[in-house]
């Protein structure tokens, strides 16, 4: 695209490169130096839509953009590997769910399985948090369903720091538990690429 003056713009895919654009042709000092990035892949309310919404028949969650199905955390993990690989070599990748991960389909409805938990964990998401819906049941509710998913052994780090579990309540003791065993914590440091990235909620 020509904008005057001998300044060439060109498309850029903002999932690839930084929002710059070439200036007579020439490659830009950023790309020259090949300067690390860092990437930040997030999702947020997803509310237990763990199954995509569309024709089941033609649904392939490993591929995209190839049926009319939406959604699904197989095709978010699909996505998630995705990314992950085209993004690696550029620098570290870290994999967020920032909250309201359960309530809103029937698979929200029980606390028995921690499905939700399960299922972000296996997707390849290095944390994750609560929203306000991960309460709607109650704190002993939502302690179950962590249990549950670390029984399975797909429970992903819980990051909480604004969460306050000192307190008397009879409903807190096994959300006490799961704190002493840091399953949640207030803060972790994750190693990414060649320096460590501390990530905290």
């Amino acid at each position: 695209m020509q904008s005057g003056r001998g300044m060439t713009m060109s498309p850029i895919d903002p999932q690839d490169a930084p929002l710059i654009g070439t200036v007579g042709g020439e490659e830009p000092a950023a790309e020259q130096k090949k300067v690390p990035t860092f990437t930040i892949l997030h999702t947020n309310d997803m509310h237990s839509n763990l199954i995509g919404v569309g024709p089941a028949s033609e649904y392939s969650p490993m591929t995209l953009n190839d049926d009319r199905t939406i959604g699904g955390i197989e095709r978010i993990a699909s996505l998630i590997a995705e990314r992950r690989k085209a993004r690696e070599a550029k620098g570290p990748v870290l994999v967020l769910d920032v909250g309201d991960f359960s309530i809103g389909t029937p698979f929200g409805a029980t606390h028995e399985t921690g499905a939700e938990l399960q299922c972000l964990s296996m997707a390849g998401y290095d944390a994750t948090t609560f929203g306000n819906h991960e309460f709607d049941a109650g704190p002993e509710s939502l302690a179950k369903a962590i249990a549950a998913a670390k029984k399975a052994g797909h429970v992903p780090p819980i990051l909480a720091a604004n969460t306050h579990i000192d307190g008397d309540d009879p409903g807190l003791s096994q959300f006490k538990e799961l704190a002493q065993a840091e399953l949640i914590r207030s803060h972790m440091l994750l190693e990414r690429g060649a320096s460590g990235s501390a990530c905290s909620a």
